[in-house]
């Protein structure tokens, strides 16, 4: 399916806050590695993520960032999407042994996934110990781990000899001699219609979002809320460093809640996903994970969530 026939698709605010939780120091990304006693045939994967993987089309899309205030990104279709940049070949230094693996996986995984393609690269790594490895990243806006790994598994076979993929291709139509003379007026008539819809949708979107808002004398309600959200998840909340403070924007109010949680990270991701969906004029603006050990159950984590109301005084 072409660009202009393809739908933009708006996230879900859960996946909207894994997007933006993701920092250079705290990289919202699912790492996998593969190991395989023999070298792979690195065309034959190239063929093969094209085959299996490109059909979803999540894995040619891209983020597409809005421009209304806490409105949801998309994902838009990459125009320019080139598989080499996404499949790569990588020779492993020697000693080629498990302790290098772990040594490279370490910085791919240290590397943020290019913002302007599809979040997703996969490294064969030739030169482990006489076979070799497969690492994959992906972001987690995508979807979760679980469905990731389930995803990456189907590129795998049953048998060593099963047969060569069969390419993937988009349906194409066949133009008649007159759509090839009207196709560059048409193509310049759907760009305009589409600013102007653009522009159009974006004014309807900014008048449904104020429309969308509570009152400013609902705050505290809403904060009572968040504190039940979080006492729900088992969370411990450290009153002593929670912060509130509001500025005015024209006719509205945004208030940053700084809140300090502890709790298991299952319990923080989940007690997050519950609170976004309380409101849409919620949104979580940043986050700070920290861990005393590795092995500690325990995560202590700053969130910093945004909320608009109508009206209010500073």
């Amino acid at each position: 399916m072409s660009p202009d026939k393809l739908p933009q698709e708006t996230f879900s605010t859960v996946d909207a806050a894994w997007l933006h939780m993701d920092k250079p120091t705290n990289l919202a990304m699912i790492t996998g590695v593969m190991s395989f006693p023999e070298p792979l045939d690195f065309a034959r994967l190239q063929a093969t993520v094209e085959a299996r993987l490109l059909p979803f089309v999540r894995f040619r899309q891209r983020v597409q960032e809005t421009n209304l205030p806490f409105g949801l990104p998309r994902w838009e279709l990459d125009a320019d999407f080139d598989l080499a940049n996404h499949v790569q070949h990588v020779t492993l230094p020697e000693p080629g042994d498990h302790a290098a693996l772990q040594n490279q996986v370490s910085e791919l995984m240290s590397i943020p996934l290019d913002r302007s393609r599809p979040l997703w690269q996969m490294h064969y790594i030739d030169n482990y110990e006489g076979g070799s490895a497969l690492v994959s990243r992906l972001h987690h806006c995508i979807a979760d781990g679980i469905a990731l790994m389930q995803v990456l598994l189907s590129l795998t076979d049953d048998t060593p000899d099963a047969p060569w993929p069969e390419p993937y291709e988009e349906p194409k139509r066949e133009l008649s001699r007159l759509a090839h003379i009207l196709l560059p007026a048409v193509k310049t008539a759907k760009a305009i219609n589409h600013t102007w819809q653009s522009a159009e949708n974006m004014a309807h979107e900014v008048a449904a979002f104020k429309q969308l808002l509570p009152q400013s004398n609902t705050l505290h309600q809403w904060l009572g809320l968040i504190d039940k959200t979080a006492l729900k998840q088992r969370l411990v909340l450290n009153h002593g460093d929670y912060k509130l403070t509001q500025t005015k924007q024209g006719e509205l109010s945004r208030y940053e809640i700084v809140l300090p949680v502890a709790g298991q990270y299952t319990q923080i991701r989940q007690f997050i996903a519950n609170v976004l969906q309380l409101q849409p004029a919620l949104a979580l603006s940043n986050v700070k994970i920290q861990r005393d050990s590795v092995l500690s159950p325990t995560v202590e984590a700053k969130l910093v969530f945004v909320l608009f109301l109508q009206g209010g005084s500073l």
